[in-house]
Parts: C-alpha cells; sequence; structure tokens
C-alpha cells in the first residue's frame, strides 16, 4: 500500500522513520524483562566468578596481553570517573541519580512511548546493565566488580565487567537506531 502524500511540516509515522516497526506492548515487556534477567544474571554470575577466582591473585592474560582477566574494585563510574569523590557525594550521584535515570529508561522501555524494537532492545541492555551494576554498589559498599581488560602494550582499556558491555551495546544499539532514522527520514524527504 503507498504512502499518502504528507503535506508541509507533517511528521512521518514513527514506526516508518528507520528504525523498525513499533513493538507490540505485550512483545515490548518479554523482551524487556528477557534482557533484564539474563543481563542480570550473566553478569552477577560473571563476577561471582571472577571474585572467586581472581580476587588476591595476579592477573591472567590471554594472546600475549591482548586480553587479560584481572579482579578490581571501582568506586567511580568508568574509568573510576569520580572515585575520588566523597563517599556522600558518590552515594547521591552513582546510586540516587543514576537509579533514577536507570527507572525512567526503565518506565520508557516498558511503557507505551512510540519505540521501536530496536530502540526498546537498546534501552533493556542499558538498564540491564546499569541495574546490574547498582546493585554491587547497593551491596558492595557503593563498590563495582570489574575483572576483564583488553589492550595492547600501555595502550589499555579500563578494567569493566559484563553489564559495562552492555550498556555499551545498548548505547551504540540507540545511536544506529538514531542514525538509521535520520538517514531514512533523509532519504524519503
Amino acid at each position: 500500500m503507498p504512502d499518502r502524500q504528507r503535506g508541509e511540516g507533517e511528521q512521518m509515522p514513527h514506526a516508518q522513520r528507520g528504525g523498525g516497526e513499533q513493538m507490540p506492548h505485550r512483545q515490548r515487556v518479554v523482551l524487556v524483562l528477557v534482557t533484564l534477567f539474563l543481563t542480570l544474571l550473566i553478569d552477577q554470575l560473571t563476577k561471582l566468578v571472577a571474585f572467586r577466582l581472581l580476587a588476591g591473585r595476579s592477573p591472567i592474560v590471554f594472546l600475549g596481553d591482548v586480553f587479560r582477566f584481572e579482579y578490581a574494585e571501582n568506586s567511580g563510574a568508568i574509568l573510576s570517573l569520580g572515585g575520588s569523590l566523597s563517599p556522600q557525594l558518590r552515594f547521591w550521584i552513582f546510586t540516587v541519580f543514576v537509579g533514577a535515570m536507570l527507572t525512567f529508561m526503565l518506565v520508557a522501555a516498558l511503557g507505551r512511548f512510540q519505540l521501536t524494537t530496536i530502540e526498546v532492545a537498546g534501552l533493556a541492555l542499558i538498564s540491564g546493565g546499569g541495574f546490574s551494576n547498582l546493585g554491587d554498589r547497593i551491596f558492595h559498599n557503593g563498590l563495582v566488580i570489574d575483572f576483564m581488560n583488553l589492550g595492547i602494550g600501555s595502550l589499555r582499556t579500563g578494567v569493566f565487567n559484563v553489564a559495562d558491555m552492555a550498556i555499551l551495546g545498548g548505547a551504540i544499539v540507540l545511536v544506529g537506531a538514531g542514525l538509521l532514522s535520520r538517514r531514512k527520514t533523509k532519504d524519503e524527504g
């Protein structure tokens, strides 16, 4: 069925903006809950294994030290940003504020906002990773357990975990969906 002509300034329906079709609510809830559950489960299990096998030990290296397993407890955000702030300020930023932002994202992913499947998946990945790290902060005295590191020579990533990979993956998915949407809108406009 061909698209009807749109008038000057008329918005294209969200389902046609390039990010895919809008997802039915029941499927959206299933996608979000399964993604949250799996992200939390995998992240927390890998952190438990890291604690038991790596805490207090030297790093385990692979591929000529390109990949390292090493135990770290991070009081800050990514790359330990904010780790030197007072414990009270870290609590308000990394627990209260981040918790509120994650709750907003989860409500958006589960709500009836006009979101495509890929946007819902991106929000679910960010929420799952974020809530898993938030759980660490709540149950480990403000610390997040990290245990993976990549790099060549002195050029290395910070130490990270599965939740961080989910957050980064979700952010990449959302940026990609936005770029795809803009490109399709430009091509059709």
